[in-house]
């Protein structure tokens, strides 16, 4: 036999973004940045009985806190037939998870995850008669960082970086 209370607070949530889209002479420019935050704290007690280990309480405590900055800028100009298109992005986030516990059963822990990307690409495009011809390369960065109770955990973080060619082609049906 066990009751439970559970107490969920949100936290405030904040959220901005801003933007640009318009041209320069005949630079067409599309510039997006978003910030988001947002945390949360849920509180449990929990009373438990038993006919074997008679009554018992405890408590957990599990505070979140989410951050997230993006950023991507792409700058489009006609070249010869076509029209190229070249860009970076960077993404930033961090989450941060902190647990706690009366009960030796569930240990508390203190986490946090950091990840931060950069990428740049290019594409060109090119209609040739009905047919539209597009190339394009993008180059993303990658690093993860894994916390446990402040100290990085390299097993558990990543840095890697990959290339990735694009060919398309359309028509109409």
């Amino acid at each position: 036999d066990y009751t439970t209370l559970w107490t969920r607070r949100e936290g405030p949530v904040h959220t901005i973004n801003a933007y640009y889209d318009g041209e320069i002479g005949k630079l067409k420019v599309k510039w997006d940045n978003d910030i988001y935050r947002a945390s949360s704290d849920a509180i449990q007690d929990i009373s438990q009985h038993s006919s074997i280990s008679g009554a018992n309480m405890f408590n957990s405590d599990n505070k979140v806190t989410n951050w997230l900055f993006s950023s991507k800028c792409d700058v489009s100009m006609p070249i010869g037939k076509g029209n190229l298109d070249v860009g970076a992005e960077y993404n930033n986030t961090n989450r941060k998870d902190r647990y706690m516990s009366s009960s030796s059963s569930f240990p508390a822990t203190d986490d946090q995850i950091k990840q931060n990307l950069w990428a740049g690409f290019l594409s060109y495009g090119m209609p040739i008669n009905k047919v539209e011809l597009s190339l394009g390369l993008r180059y993303e960065y990658t690093s993860v960082n894994y916390y446990e109770n402040g100290t990085l955990i390299d097993e558990q973080s990543r840095t890697y970086g990959n290339l990735f060619p694009d060919v398309s082609i359309s028509f109409p049906l």
